[in-house]
Order: C-alpha cells, then sequence, then structure tokens
C-alpha cells in the first residue's frame, strides 16, 4: 500500500499523488503535506456544474468541503481527510487525535474517490428543492 505523502517541513504547496479517470470524470489526489484531499472535476454538462457544495450531499468522508471554477471555466469539488480520528501533521500542534489517526493510502483514497464517482453519475435533483442527493449503493 502506497501511504500519502506528509512533507516534515511547514509549506502550503500541494502536490498531486495521483490523477486518474473514472467513467466520464477526472479525478485527483492531492497531499497538502499535513493531509490529503480528494477532488472531483464536474464536467459541464452535468447538473452540478457550478452549483455550491453546500447545496450537494455525497456519501464521502467528510463531507465536500471544497468547490471553486478555476480561470479554465473547469469545476471541481472536492473534501479532505483532516478529521477528528485521521492522521495530520501540523509541527504546531502536539496533540494525539492528530498524530494517532488514520494515515490514508492512496488506494483508499483513489476506492473512495471512485465511489463518489458512482454516487454523482446516480444522483438525482429534488424539484421542490435546490438540494442533490446521491444514491447510496454499496
Amino acid at each position: 500500500m502506497n501511504e500519502i505523502y506528509f512533507e516534515k517541513k511547514e509549506h502550503k504547496e500541494s502536490k498531486e499523488i495521483f490523477r486518474g479517470e473514472h467513467k466520464e470524470f477526472t479525478f485527483k489526489v492531492l497531499s497538502l503535506g499535513s493531509h490529503p484531499t480528494a477532488y472531483i472535476l464536474i464536467p459541464k454538462k452535468h447538473m452540478l456544474f457550478n452549483v455550491n457544495y453546500d447545496n450537494i450531499h455525497l456519501n464521502v468522508h467528510g463531507e465536500l468541503t471544497y468547490a471553486n471554477t478555476e480561470k479554465d471555466g473547469n469545476y471541481w469539488i472536492g473534501w479532505d481527510y483532516t478529521h477528528c480520528g485521521d492522521y495530520s501533521y501540523f509541527p504546531q500542534i502536539k496533540h494525539s487525535l492528530l498524530s494517532d489517526g488514520k494515515k490514508w493510502t492512496k488506494e483508499e483514497i483513489i476506492r473512495e474517490c471512485k465511489k463518489a464517482i458512482e454516487q454523482l453519475i446516480n444522483l438525482r435533483k429534488f424539484q421542490k428543492e435546490e438540494y442533490y442527493y446521491a444514491s447510496i449503493k454499496d
């Protein structure tokens, strides 16, 4: 298993660990040095393109925490792995909740990305509200 890269220095740059395709979606796994993150590119023709992530309900680790339209017009949604019970490297914080937590592997996060993409494919919109819920199948 490939553990995620953790930088032992303070910095703000991300490192791309993996980029892949699943069905019509592109996804990527990054390390921010302190913790990993996962992102999915929402195709321009998808019903969720440019929808605020607070209105998208996917079954992902810790819920969605990110959405951004880049300069090139690509819209990414994402989530992170720095929640209670997850390993995170923050040298200024000495707490066992961060340092003793689960170290996610690249393979585990890739599996989670693919599950999230399957949810996006099976997404249904509730017509009375502007919220989108995934059909969860495991």
